[in-house]
């Protein structure tokens, strides 16, 4: 197989992916993260390197849209209408070539993992995982989170609306990584401090507080 049909097969198998998750629901949301691990996905920061790069080429091709990057990662996306025909289409005669995947895809019941692909090739530089000490730990930081949902929902007003969905979007992904075996440190470092950035001029103290105790919080776990 050429380098050119290489990187079609993997693009289908991350779309193929989002199409299974979401089945085919065009307003559906969906998080890297889950898609990560519903393609069994390596644990590494190169893994995600990889799958980011490829959720921005299908995006730039209108079959997906991405509403939110922050420090280069797609936190949501949803599948689009012309995603859905083409996955459809190669589904249903995968001998043939569509637009933009290449023919003779093999087309497996689930996800699977990406075997020889560029996206399972990085063993080392993993993300730095977050273990919290304790159930307690865990338990105070979740009730943070909580209450900085309800802070930041009497801010909307104060923000545009892309700022609305970017801290939505920054939530969820907080809210994911939580929900993840492996949550990654860096990852939930990078959602607050951006939260904090657009927050500037609009929150209060209260909200303030909650961010810099939540990040005391991830900081001093190793």
């Amino acid at each position: 197989m050429n380098i050119i049909n290489k990187k079609k097969n993997e693009r289908f198998k991350v779309m193929e992916g989002i199409y299974l998750i979401t089945d085919g629901v065009e307003t559906e949301l969906l998080q890297i993260l889950a898609l990560a691990e519903s393609l069994e996905m390596p644990d590494t920061e190169e893994s995600l390197d990889n799958l980011v790069k490829i959720l921005n080429y299908l995006a730039n091709e209108n079959l997906i849209k991405v509403f939110r990057i922050h420090a280069g990662l797609p936190a949501t996306i949803q599948i689009t209408h012309k995603g859905v025909l083409e996955v459809e289409k190669a589904l249903s005669d995968p001998k043939s070539e569509t637009e933009h995947f290449a023919p003779n895809i093999t087309i497996t019941n689930n996800i699977g993992s990406m075997v020889n692909s560029s996206l399972q090739q990085a063993t080392s530089n993993s993300q730095q995982s977050l273990t919290f000490l304790n159930g307690s730990d865990k338990s105070i930081f979740i009730n943070y989170l909580s209450d900085l949902k309800k802070e930041v929902e009497k801010l909307s007003s104060k923000l545009n609306d892309e700022q609305n969905q970017d801290v939505a979007a920054e939530l969820s992904t907080i809210d994911s990584q939580m929900q993840s075996s492996k949550p990654k440190k860096t990852i939930i470092s990078s959602s607050l401090e951006t939260l904090s950035d657009i927050l500037k001029g609009a929150a209060g103290s209260g909200t303030w507080e909650l961010i810099t105790a939540m990040s005391a919080i991830v900081a001093t776990i190793a």
